[in-house]
């Protein structure tokens, strides 16, 4: 992928946060709902993720408390979308409660750790090359899942 659309992609994912809010405030509950489903979407990301093995070291870290901030994102967006009071007060102008301040904390916590960790893999997954002697290895680590691919140069059979 090219810098420009890892740099675009970056931003987008760190707009996150302001566009979920946007979404809430303009659409009202079915656009809290769809927030809470793309926080419930990167939630089972993570998890698979964590459970695949496809990050490791530091990354893991990341992706463990990306998966906690969205899991709190879900949950409480969910506790909000099922309570009716909730739904009444955000018609007539309501005033922002504790669990509505939790979920945008978490929200917010969840979309910068993720733009955080996309940029950091991003950066990762640029082929490194180690040189040894006459020969010349590849590696290319995937961002996301995949497979990892290992070049080798011809005359390096060991």
């Amino acid at each position: 992928m090219s810098k420009p659309l890892e740099v675009a992609g970056t931003i987008v994912v760190g707009a996150g946060f302001p566009i979920s809010q946007l979404v809430i405030k303009r659409v009202g509950w079915p656009g809290a709902a769809a927030v809470t489903a793309a926080s419930a979407g990167i939630l089972a990301a993570d998890l698979a993720n964590l459970a695949g093995g496809r990050s490791e070291g530091s990354i893991r870290r990341v992706v463990r408390l990306e998966a906690v901030a969205a899991g709190i994102a879900t949950v409480t967006g969910a506790l909000l979308l099922l309570d009716p009071g909730v739904r009444e007060a955000r018609d007539e102008g309501w005033k922002v409660g504790r669990a509505e301040m939790f979920r945008r904390m978490a929200l917010g916590l969840m979309f910068g750790i993720l733009s955080v960790r996309l940029r950091t893999q991003t950066d990762q997954a640029e082929e490194a090359t180690v040189s040894k002697g006459s020969s010349t290895e590849t590696v290319s680590q995937p961002a996301r899942g995949g497979q990892t691919r290992i070049t080798v140069s011809p005359g390096t059979a060991s």
